[in-house]
């Protein structure tokens, strides 16, 4: 990705190294605010997916597929 210049989003939830803060542009990951496991990665993108562009299938039902 970043050969063609794309900005790399990283949304995760295990815990994160230091070599992938240094290549990604934004790096989302609950253990960043002392979060453990509460969060699984599927439902990070649900949240992000539903604040850019409001939902018309229920989250639960797109965390459950995520």
């Amino acid at each position: 990705m970043k050969i063609y210049d794309a900005q790399v989003v990283v949304i995760d939830h295990h815990p994160t190294c230091k070599e992938l803060a240094s290549i990604v542009d934004v790096h989302v990951n609950p253990h960043y605010v002392g979060s453990v496991y509460d969060f699984s990665a599927g439902m990070l993108c649900v949240e992000l997916a539903s604040l850019i562009n409001p939902i018309t299938i229920s989250k639960e039902q797109l965390a459950f597929i995520a």
